[in-house]
């Protein structure tokens, strides 16, 4: 299968894994409501801050160090094993430290759940180092296959678990765990018929293994959308309460439409700019960002407007007080889409470390806000998108005008909209759908 192709499958897959997990908060919402809601999503935050923390890049280096550095798979799969299973149980410790030194984060995640919590980041740990194997190996279709799998299990044990059986919330949080569980094992059982693990921990090996994975792992651990969501999340709990965060996980996930269209064409972007010609990829960025940038207003204008009856008809009338702060993320989710396409051309040339230097400042910028503005009354969880719409402005700002300096262009030739842009936005984009040309 060609790059191109590889690309595409890759960005389909995460059409449809979106999809499905926008289903599951549309069925919690109508059937437990914003209290049990927002418990949902502060368990996934939790296992999510602590895998975004504790990840390494150690699965993603596997595909370089294969392909590139020639290095023993089986070699690679065994230090993976050890590393993944040893370090998952650590992380899982010093999160229950963590929660016994400051239960108040946790607030509203009962024992039970707790519990959970500490099974489900090894398992998620795991799941994440083995899944690029496949990628490596260029086995694109059983990665989609398996990554898919995971969320359409998690959709269907939520079906199962709340709408069938009734369990509520708790059958919620039981369908994800045993969904990475299943998902898991189908993993395993098909990478060992690829290689056969030797157990044999290769020290040298995995010197390697981190210190590649690391300069990919910062760029991930700051890349601003999931870890700003984890990271409010925490707030928003402390300072509103648990159904702040039910609230404004549906004002999220709404709005986390716009990020998703320009984030799912840089497997694309990147395949073809990797192999491009730096001033051909300079002279194609400025244009692909305003264009996404028109794709951008586009889609904001269009929640703008049907936002508050696409929460009540999809989520229920319980959920209305989500419109304000979607309002709000909005603007930030444009800039952030349009700077998007600037840190693609930082990666295309090798220079992934200015993308991770600018989503740090972005975080720092969000964190602090977010602690200014949420706990205040009249602003509540409406601070939350408003630390984010400000924090990406400046990551918008910043990465035009390095690019602006790299590249020779003038900050207001890379930033105008043009007519010609338009014409350019309907062929660009029609390509997308267009899957056999490629």
């Amino acid at each position: 299968m060609s790059l191109a192709k590889n690309s595409f499958t890759i960005f389909y897959s995460k059409v449809i894994i979106t999809f499905l997990a926008f289903v599951v908060q549309i069925i919690l919402s109508r059937k437990v409501g914003p209290e049990a809601l927002g418990v949902y999503n502060l368990f996934l935050a939790t296992v999510g801050t602590f895998i975004f923390l504790g990840n390494f890049g150690v699965g993603n280096a596997s595909i370089y160090l294969i392909n590139k550095q020639k290095k023993n798979p089986i070699q690679l799969l065994s230090n993976i094993l050890i590393f993944g299973i040893l370090w998952g149980i650590i992380l899982a410790g010093v999160f229950f430290l963590i929660f016994l030194t400051f239960p108040y984060l946790f607030s509203g995640l009962s024992i039970n759940y707790i519990f959970l919590v500490f099974l489900a980041i090894p398992l998620t740990l795991l799941h994440n180092y083995l899944l690029p194997f496949f990628l490596a190996k260029f086995q694109i279709s059983k990665w989609t296959l398996l990554s898919i799998l995971c969320d359409f299990l998690i959709l269907l044990g939520t079906i199962v678990m709340v709408i069938v059986l009734g369990f509520g919330i708790k059958g919620a949080i039981w369908a994800v765990v045993i969904s990475y569980v299943v998902t898991l094992l189908f993993i395993l059982l098909y990478i060992f018929k690829l290689f056969l693990p030797s157990f044999v921990f290769n020290v040298r090996l995995f010197y390697e293994e981190i210190k590649f994975g690391v300069s990919s792992y910062l760029g991930d651990i700051f890349s601003g959308a999931k870890i700003s969501f984890m990271l409010s999340a925490f707030i928003i709990n402390v300072s509103l309460g648990i159904a702040g965060v039910g609230y404004y996980s549906v004002a999220y996930n709404i709005a986390a439409i716009l990020l998703f269209i320009p984030f799912s064409f840089q497997q694309i972007l990147y395949s073809k700019w990797s192999i491009s010609d730096e001033k051909e990829v300079d002279r194609r960025t400025p244009e692909i960002g305003r264009q996404i940038l028109i794709l951008g207003f586009l889609v904001a204008l269009f929640l703008t407007l049907v936002g508050k009856q696409f929460i009540i008809l999809f989520f229920g009338k319980g959920f209305y007080l989500a419109f304000l702060p979607m309002l709000w993320v909005l603007p930030g989710f444009i800039f952030m889409s349009f700077a998007s396409i600037f840190f693609n051309n930082f990666f295309a040339k090798g220079k992934p470390y200015i993308t991770t230097i600018i989503l740090a400042i972005t975080l720092t910028i969000n964190v602090v806000l977010s602690l200014v503005l949420i706990p205040i009354p009249t602003i509540g969880m409406n601070g939350a998108s408003i630390s984010i719409s400000i924090s990406y402005f400046i990551a918008a700002i910043l990465s035009i005008l390095i690019f602006a300096k790299n590249s020779g262009y003038s900050f207001w030739k890379i930033i105008i909209v043009k007519p010609v842009d338009f014409k350019n936005f309907y062929f660009n984009f029609r390509n997308v759908f267009r899957f056999k040309k490629y």
